[in-house]
Order: C-alpha cells, then sequence, then structure tokens
C-alpha cells in the first residue's frame, strides 16, 4: 500500500533528474554537486533523527496498544469468570456476546479501513445492532449495555452487591483501556 501511494512521486523526481542529467553537461554538475555535499549531509543526518525519533515513537505507540489490548483480554476473563459465580446461563451468554461485540466495535474504532465486519448482527439482536451503529462511541455504547445487564441482575438481587462492585471496577478498567485505545 506504500508502494502505491508513492509511486507517482518516485516516477516524476526520477524523470526530473534524468532530464537535469541530459541537460547539463558533466562538468556543471559535478563542480556545483561537490559544493553541496556539506549541506547535504547535514540535512541527511537530520533526517535521519527525524525518522529514528518517528520510528522510535511508532513502536511505542504499538507497544502501548499491545498493553491496552492485553488488558481488555484480561479484564473480559474477569468479568465473565465473575459473572459465571453468581448469574444464570442466559444472562452470562448476553455478557459475552456484548464483551465480543465490544471487542468487534473498538477494532473498527481504531483502524482507518471504511470495511467492516457484519459480525454485530450475529452476536446482537438487530435493534441493538442498530441502536450500537448509531452511537458515537461505539465501544463505550456496548460497554454500557453491559453495565445495564449486569445492574439489571443486581437490582433483581442475583447478583450481589460486592461482586457487582469489583465487576463495575473491572468495566471502569476496560473503559480506560477504551478510552487509551481510542487516543492511540
Amino acid at each position: 500500500s506504500v508502494l502505491r501511494a508513492v509511486w507517482p512521486s518516485v516516477l516524476v523526481i526520477s524523470a526530473w533528474s534524468a532530464l537535469i542529467a541530459l541537460v547539463f553537461p558533466r562538468g556543471v554538475l559535478t563542480a556545483r554537486a561537490s559544493a553541496m555535499a556539506l549541506p547535504l549531509s547535514l540535512q541527511g543526518g537530520a533526517i535521519g533523527l527525524v525518522l529514528v525519533f518517528r520510528t522510535n515513537n511508532a513502536y511505542a505507540r504499538l507497544e502501548e496498544a499491545r498493553d491496552m489490548w492485553r488488558a481488555l483480554v484480561y479484564l473480559s476473563r474477569e468479568v465473565v469468570s465473575k459473572c459465571v459465580i453468581s448469574l444464570d446461563y442466559e444472562v452470562v451468554c448476553e455478557v459475552c456476546r456484548y464483551l465480543c461485540a465490544l471487542t468487534w466495535t473498538l477494532r473498527d474504532a481504531v483502524r482507518s479501513s471504511k470495511r467492516r465486519d457484519d459480525i454485530l448482527s450475529t452476536l446482537l439482536p438487530k435493534e441493538e445492532v442498530e441502536w450500537v451503529l448509531s452511537q458515537r462511541s461505539q465501544p463505550f455504547a456496548v460497554l454500557t449495555r453491559i453495565r445495564r445487564i449486569l445492574y439489571d441482575e443486581f437490582v433483581k438481587g442475583k447478583l450481589p452487591s460486592h461482586l457487582h462492585y469489583v465487576i463495575e471496577m473491572d468495566l471502569a478498567q476496560i473503559d480506560s483501556a477504551i478510552a487509551s485505545c481510542e487516543r492511540l
């Protein structure tokens, strides 16, 4: 994809260089080139430093994104394991579906590609899919839905208050990880 983006510029610059080499006599170009050696070497060093900085910055961002994704996987497992302890099977399945939808919507939010998978319609009911897709931040919308499911179970008395609190703390960390991923 990079080659497709830069090949027109490379072609124009190469054609311009070939034209200059053909038009000017050799002695003129070599005399001017030797006079430009020092400024070009200084520019080369500066450009090299900028490229190293950008590369290091990109690797740091990639490592931070990997750390956030690891945290999401760990926290999702924690939420599910805590839900399994006290909730009915159907509710646990619903929470799991929304956690899967959360990761897919986060993936779509952080990628620059316009292509989206139709996974949400497989995981969620149609009206929920429409609601999630209409939200500005789809991962936060899905996280809000998970919180609502767990709160409803808490109100029904099926989720003990201490467990609801611990799960809510895990969801708050997921919330923070989502914000960090979107920031990157």
